[in-house]
């Protein structure tokens, strides 16, 4: 064995796990259309280069080795690697789950890299900077973004709860005791900052500041008797309240029902990893109880620390457990944690949270010896090198979809139309993303010069196809087809859109023209009280339900239904008595 080598692969394996929190939120803010691409293989080579860096470790060791009292989760992170193979040899198609499938393991192995390979409290302390580091450039770019001077690049949830989950790191760091002064009052503007994005994001976000609120100040202020750690516990308890307030106040009634319902039912559990829900309720019940044993263990540890006055350990608990609770938070309200960003951050700080809890007793030490010599193993550097290349390489088709849908809306941007519409179509019926593809490239075909409406038209069918929930592509269809002449393929088109989203007034509108047209004078009667019931604030409705009494020869209801149109605020509170009729 050569101990410096095992030194610098040691040091290589951590640097490169603080490389994915420092790296992720930054990847978040280039400019791209990006679903998953620049992030997924920030996440994928960040996570295989951890992979080999250990395997090369024990190797040279001459044993696999980890701590024995992390031999419970590291035995609930096999089992979630072992699912989501399983998951993925049987799924069809196969390319449908490669990326869920591919996060989550690299999430899982991560979380078990960082629990047994480097969690100690030098490496929290690292992890915690680094993470604070990349989370400034963030919250720069998110405060530009904010102010108009700079276009809208990450999604603003995923911004704002990766910002929410870096305040509780940001002020455990600054009441560490042994911080000097300047750096104390630096860390205090960053978390500031940290707190000005996120009153600037969406509601989600101040949900996760919610969380990450409570659960920082309920164990400061429990727990710890140091005059700096209480005053951030007050800081934080302090923004709690009206963060709580801002949250339901500016989401509206809908957000608050469906933030409520998703908290109490059991979905909520599959926010622990969201993108595991495509593998199955294993994937997500194990990923939970993962991430939740973790973090179980890293609160009653940080609250354990402070009563003993073990402030350094402590703090950095308490800054990693307000951190997973923000995500976590964010999650379990919004799809927050299918993004590589805000997933890796969790699932490695809640591994360096557990790591610290079981370091007591860490130096008793579970191997599994390699038989073979010095000599030999060394040998076994190439083909584990290769099987890292291999697995970098292997989802070379999904990121060529993504590759694909990203240069699609460049194109789109600097309105080279006929290269965009080129672009789009070369997005596989298999990515999640195809039906938008299909879509945007109909639109392009439909609109550029010289048009060509038939094959929009196919476009349009296969986006209808392939997202049976979505109105828009029928409705477009509808219009091409009402373009064309053909009034009764345009009305079925229109009426498809209508059975789809009860909501969307325009459909109404051009189904009851269709109608017209096609002399089906019962059928737009019919039709525009549905209009009128599913959007009664709409004057239109009530203007096209004049013109059919003038029609009739009854000016009197026609006078009546166009003062309705002038007092559409007191019909939409109306409800009607009889139910909405069912396509």
């Amino acid at each position: 064995m050569n101990s410096k080598r095992v030194l610098v692969l040691q040091t290589a394996l951590e640097t490169a796990i603080l490389v994915a929190v420092f790296a992720l939120p930054v990847a978040y803010q280039l400019r791209m259309y990006d679903i998953e691409l620049v992030k997924a293989l920030t996440l994928q080579t960040v996570g295989i280069a951890a992979a080999l860096l250990a395997t090369l470790r024990w190797i040279e060791l001459g044993r696999v080795e980890f701590p024995a009292n992390r031999a419970g989760l590291s035995a609930v992170a096999a089992a979630l690697v072992l699912w989501t193979a399983w998951s993925f040899s049987h799924a069809a198609p196969r390319e449908g789950v490669l990326y869920p499938a591919l996060q989550t393991a690299l999430l899982a192995a991560l979380f078990w890299t960082a629990l047994t390979q480097c969690a100690s409290t030098g490496f929290a302390a690292s992890l915690s900077d680094w993470a604070i580091v990349g989370c400034v450039i963030g919250a720069a770019t998110h405060l530009l973004q904010w102010s108009g001077r700079l276009a809208a690049v990450a999604p603003p949830e995923v911004s704002g709860a990766t910002l929410a989950f870096a305040f509780p790191v940001a002020l455990a760091r600054m009441a560490e005791r042994e911080k000097p002064q300047g750096s104390r009052m630096a860390l205090a503007l960053v978390a500031a900052m940290f707190l000005a994005g996120v009153w600037t994001s969406p509601p989600v976000a101040l949900v996760a500041l919610s969380a990450s609120c409570f659960a920082y100040s309920a164990l400061c202020l429990f727990f710890a008797r140091d005059p700096w750690l209480r005053a951030s516990g007050l800081a934080a308890a302090a923004a709690l309240p009206v963060s709580v307030a801002a949250a339901f106040a500016l989401g509206g009634p809908e957000f608050q029902r469906r933030a409520v319902a998703d908290l109490a039912s059991l979905r909520a559990a599959g926010a622990f990893d969201a993108s595991a829900g495509g593998l199955g309720l294993p994937a997500a019940l194990l990923s939970g109880a993962l991430l939740a044993w973790a973090l179980a263990l890293g609160a009653v540890e940080a609250a354990r620390r402070l009563k003993r006055g073990e402030l350094q350990g402590g703090t950095l608990l308490l800054g990693h457990v307000g951190g997973a609770a923000a995500l976590l938070a964010a999650g379990g309200v919004a799809r927050v944690l299918d993004q590589p960003a805000p997933a890796a951050l969790l699932w490695i700080f809640a591994a360096s949270a557990a790591g610290l809890a079981l370091e007591k007793g860490a130096s008793q030490v579970a191997a599994i010896p390699i038989p073979a010599p010095a000599s030999a193993r060394t040998a076994l550097y190439v083909p584990a090198a290769l099987a890292a290349g291999w697995l970098l390489l292997w989802p070379v088709r999904l990121h060529r979809a993504d590759a694909a849908m990203n240069l699609a809306m460049l194109h789109l941007h600097e309105q080279r139309f006929a290269d965009a519409a080129a672009a789009f179509d070369r997005v596989e019926a298999w990515h999640k993303d195809a039906a938008v593809a299909r879509y945007q490239s109909g639109l392009l075909l439909e609109k550029m010069l010289p048009a060509r409406p038939e094959l929009a038209m196919a476009r349009y069918r296969e986006a209808a196809r392939l997202a049976p929930a979505q109105a828009a592509p029928r409705f477009r269809l509808g219009h091409l087809y009402a373009k064309a002449g053909d009034w009764k393929n345009a009305a079925d088109s229109y009426a498809e859109s209508v059975r789809v989203d009860p909501k969307m007034t325009k459909a109404y509108a051009e189904l009851v023209d269709a109608l017209q047209i096609l002399g089906r004078k019962d059928d737009v009667a019919r039709l525009t009280r549905e209009w009128i019931r599913a959007s009664p604030g709409d004057p239109a409705a009530w203007r096209n339900l004049a013109d059919q009494y003038k029609e009739r020869k009854q000016p009197r209801l026609a006078r009546r239904m166009l003062e309705k149109a002038a007092r559409v605020s007191d019909v939409a509170r109306a409800r009607p008595d009889d139910p909405r009729p069912v396509y």
